[in-house]
């Protein structure tokens, strides 16, 4: 109501409200996309920079807890045949089977 009123008083303040107003759209598009950075949409495994980053992290707590931590990396044989013979949705397909594997 305060913004309505002011607006009607004043139409400049109209312009100064435009700025905290896109400021604040910004922010919150930038949380909406920030997942979307760091997680591949067809699989919903982390993107490598991602990955590093967590394993980083990861890391550095259990050397803090002085635990133990197992990583498992595989490497798809023949994948770029897949693509190349079936096509990238067949690929994409096989890559998401692989990693509902891997998640549960």
């Amino acid at each position: 109501m305060f913004v309505a009123l002011a607006l009607l008083w004043w139409p400049p303040t109209a312009f100064l409200m435009i700025i905290p107003m896109l400021a604040l759209r910004q922010c919150v598009l930038l949380d909406q996309l920030r997942p979307d950075a760091r997680i591949d949409h067809r699989t919903g495994l982390l993107h490598a920079v991602a990955w590093q980053e967590q394993a980083k992290a990861e890391l550095a707590r259990v050397r803090a807890e002085h635990a133990r931590v197992a990583i498992l990396m595989i490497d798809l044989d023949w994948f770029k045949t897949i693509n190349d013979t079936h096509g990238h949705l067949v690929g994409d397909e096989a890559l998401l089977k692989v990693a509902k594997v891997l998640t549960t």
